[in-house]
């Protein structure tokens, strides 16, 4: 049987959010979150996810690279970079 892949347009591979995860921004460096991105594309790949959309993951632009150069697995990933926000606000570093 095949079946035609999935689109997700609203997704944040760079992680998963849980109580540890709250306190990683303040001591991991965008290396480590980038290294930390690639099982996520990969699962969500494999979850068959063809085309994903990523808003606000800091390291996307150059995971969505990677995956284009063949480096490792993913879906395609339409990035929208850094996160804007509000100051106090949503998305405030």
């Amino acid at each position: 049987t095949v079946m035609p892949g999935w689109i997700d347009l609203h997704v944040h591979l760079s992680g998963e959010m849980n109580p540890k995860a709250y306190g990683e921004d303040f001591y991991m460096n965008i290396e480590d979150v980038a290294y930390r991105a690639v099982p996520w594309v990969e699962k969500t790949l494999m979850a068959g996810f063809t085309t994903v959309r990523d808003l606000g993951g800091e390291v996307m632009l150059s995971t969505r690279n990677a995956i284009k150069a063949g480096y490792i697995k993913g879906p395609r990933i339409y990035a929208a970079g850094k996160a804007l926000g509000t100051t106090g606000g949503h998305a405030d570093p």
